[in-house]
Formats: structure tokens, sequence, C-alpha cells
């Protein structure tokens, strides 16, 4: 075997001292995305997805799924864009007793719900099961629902469940394309939270007003990409859990691999050393 795809990062971490492969690093621009359907219970109450937000266990998952191969990540636009700060806003935390609070809140003891999950990404299966453990004292019972690649993607497109736990990423990487690609409205297939509230057209108009500005990467700009990624984050439609590195193990006679935005493999550029 020369390539493996889709490997445990357990797996790449245990061989990373093999001189035999090679296990790539690169910036991390690929993330675990827990997205939250909004147009329908639970997940229609802000209250309740900020609940979520307090409920996942971000550590346990970088260092127990990710062993050391992923890093926090605060809102979806790339950390070193020029004139943009991410130092003002939170990083994610797990809070399970302000979970519990904010459920209260809005009128509930517990929740109960369904994340599907694709077969077909290990990783994310085996961070579905952590999530479900460490999310019962913050109040959620989860039910885990595996499926094939292809309802997966069904289920995501249409948003026919209540959450969906996926590997998602901004293959333009660019302020602009962070924070018009995946909150469309008009029940848009590319909005997968169908997130549409009031929260939603606040959003909107800051991006607008960001969009406006002739130079995306001014500081003016930047500090309106700030004030959309804190409305997103309170929000919480979508829980951005970590960034992680890609997923690939190579033979180290394979040669030509550039790291792509969607974590896909250039095979025309794929090249045998000792060939």
């Amino acid at each position: 075997m020369d390539i493996a795809e889709g490997t445990r990062p357990t797996d790449q971490a245990r061989l990373a001292g093999n001189n035999a492969v090679v296990v790539p690093e690169a910036d991390p621009i690929e993330y675990v995305d827990l997205t939250l359907v909004t147009n329908k219970a639970p997940f229609d109450d802000e209250r309740v997805r900020r609940a979520m937000a307090l409920a996942v266990p971000y550590d346990q998952i970088m260092e127990q799924i990710y062993a050391g191969r992923a890093v926090p990540m605060v809102g979806n636009i790339n950390p070193n864009t020029r004139n943009y700060d991410v130092s003002q806003l939170p990083t994610p935390s797990s809070d399970p007793t302000r979970a519990r609070a904010l459920l209260a809140e809005a009128g509930h003891d517990r929740i109960a719900y369904t994340l599907s999950v694709s077969t077909a990404t290990q990783d994310l299966v085996d961070a579905s099961v952590l999530i479900q453990s460490y999310a019962r004292e913050a109040g959620f019972d989860i039910t885990i629902d595996q499926r094939t690649a292809a309802d997966f993607s069904t289920v995501r497109n249409g948003a026919t469940g209540q959450a969906i736990i996926y590997r998602n990423r901004s293959q333009v990487q660019t302020p602009t394309y962070s924070c018009t690609i995946f909150w469309k409205p008009n029940d848009d297939a590319s909005n997968p939270s169908r997130w549409e509230d009031a929260s939603a057209a606040r959003f909107w108009e800051v991006v607008n007003q960001a969009q406006a500005i002739a130079d995306p990467l001014s500081p003016e700009a930047g500090a309106l990409w700030v004030q959309a990624q804190q409305i997103l984050a309170d929000s919480s439609p979508e829980i951005f859990v970590c960034s992680i590195q890609p997923s690939q193990i190579f033979r180290t006679d394979v040669g030509g691999f550039t790291y792509r935005s969607e974590n896909a493999i250039d095979f025309g550029n794929t090249t045998f050393l000792d060939a």
C-alpha cells in the first residue's frame, strides 16, 4: 500500500516516527463542524444551541481523538488573515453547569436529540461517542445516527436531521468566502443549519457592510469580520470544534503531495520516487 486515506489521527500519531512513511502536516484549514439544524426543535431555540456549544468536550476531542493533531478553532475565518484580530473572540470551552442553566432558562430539564455522522469518517464517529458521553453532564441525551456517506449527504443537504457532525473547510481562504458560503438564506442547501433567525439577519447586516468596503483585508473590514464572527459564536448554529490535520499517510517513495483545501489528493501530481 502506497497511500492510506481517512486514517485515524491516533494511528497517524503512532506512525509519525516511522521512517517508512510520511504523515503530512499543514496549516490546518479543515475543521470539525458540529452543525445544529435550527429550523426544528430542539435547536430552533438559541439558548439550547448555546448550551450545546458549552457541552462539547473540546480538549478531550483534541487529545483523545486527534492525538495532538488538532488545535482550538475560533470562528471560521483563517486566524492569519491580515487585519483580522481573532483574539477579540472567545475560545470555545466546556461548561456543563452553564449549559444546564441555559437549558433551564429555555424551560428544559434535559434535551434529547439525534446526531448524524458519516461512517466514512471514523474520527468523527469516535468524536460523536465522546460528545455523547460528556454532554450527558450538561443535560443532553444524544442518539448517534451512523449513515453511509451518500445518506449523510442527503441529510446534510436537506437539513432533515437535528444535528450533524462532519469535516468542513473554506475552500477559498478569504473572510468574504468564509462568511458567505455556509449561511445563505431561503432554505439553501449550502446552509445545513438553515440558520435564518434574527441573529442571522444581524450577521448578514454586518457581513454586507464588510463586503461594501473596497478592501476586505483593511482594518475597517477586519473589525466587521470580527463582529460577524461574534454574532455567529453567540448564536451557535454551527459549533467549530477544532481545526485538524490532513488524514492521509504516504509511503516515503510517494511524492507530489499538496494539501488541498478539500483534503483531496491530486493524483495528477502524485509521483513514485523510486519509479
